[in-house]
């Protein structure tokens, strides 16, 4: 919602869509929208698609004076992780310009809203090209703002991330093409 973050993002896209003289998207050009990517990452720190893993610990093991047998069922709950403020600082702030100039996959078990190992979403690169595509398209054709007052804005966790109430946006046409 924040407009500094909108306009930062128009930027970028508008210079790709600018380049593609009514081309579609490409997958390679979603390459390019780095900064797109960062604002997609801290949502997806901030409210995981995905709140909890489950694992089972395949040969018994200890960590710290922890036992944990063959078989046991452990879960990584994915809300804490993301927002500990060791690995995040600020980690309750929207701050897409923390994933700049970093591989995600660095961030080993403290980001993981796709999952990791062999419990990673298959259709992960695919979730994250289609967020671009839509979002880029959104982005450069609409601004937005939130009907109503941000504070009351509420997020319920369950399985999954959700806004708790109605959440009303008003759009605004800004360019009249699509790729």
């Amino acid at each position: 919602i924040r407009k500094d973050v909108q306009e930062k993002v128009r930027n970028e896209v508008s210079a790709i869509f600018g380049s593609k003289n009514g081309e579609p998207l490409k997958r390679e050009d979603t390459l390019e929208m780095k900064y797109l990517e960062c604002v997609i990452n801290e949502v997806l720190r901030l409210y995981p698609p995905i709140t909890l893993f489950g694992y089972e610990v395949e040969t018994e093991i200890t960590i710290d004076q922890f036992v944990f047998p063959k078989g046991t069922s452990v879960s990584f709950p994915l809300r804490e992780i993301h927002r500990n403020e060791e690995f995040f600082p600020a980690a309750d702030h929207f701050k897409p310009e923390r994933f700049e100039n970093i591989n995600t996959s660095k961030f080993d078990c403290t980001f993981m809203p796709f999952g990791k190992g062999r419990r990673l979403c298959i259709g992960n690169k695919f979730a994250m090209l289609a967020m671009k595509i839509l979002l880029a398209n959104i982005v450069y054709n609409y601004c937005w703002t939130y009907v109503g007052k941000e504070s009351e804005l509420t997020i319920k966790y369950l399985i999954g991330s959700s806004a708790a109430s109605e959440v009303n946006l008003k759009f605004s046409k800004i360019n009249n093409f699509s790729h």
